[in-house]
């Protein structure tokens, strides 16, 4: 596995991300974050807000606001524990044009 990044959020959680995640999922399957692949470190180390998820309640999501068209839109980043050693995995990213918030704000810019 080939860690890209790893990077603190907020909360203090380390938060990783490796190059077949990248690749294989977010780039192949979201094909605009070609454009926004660079902000998701930002997107982890300065958020916008942090919730926990509906579906998977360990999972975090990390908001950070863009600006791609007139309307505000989000990068949403998700990263999961338990899948690498003392960090989020991030599992996947890609902009929220409706946004969606998560199941419990954990945490907010002010």
């Amino acid at each position: 596995m080939k860690i890209l990044f790893r990077a603190k959020d907020p909360l203090e959680n380390t938060v990783v991300l490796d190059q077949v995640c990248l690749e294989k999922h977010i780039l192949a399957n979201h094909p605009i974050m070609h454009r926004f692949k660079g902000r998701m470190r930002e997107s982890i180390q300065d958020p916008n807000m942090i919730y926990s998820s509906k579906t998977d309640r360990k999972s975090l999501l990390y908001y950070k606001a863009i600006s791609i068209s007139p309307r505000l839109r989000y990068l949403m980043v998700i990263a999961r524990p338990d899948i690498v050693k003392d960090a989020f995995y991030i599992t996947t990213s890609f902009v929220v044009y409706n946004f969606n918030k998560g199941d419990k704000l954990l945490w907010k810019k002010i």
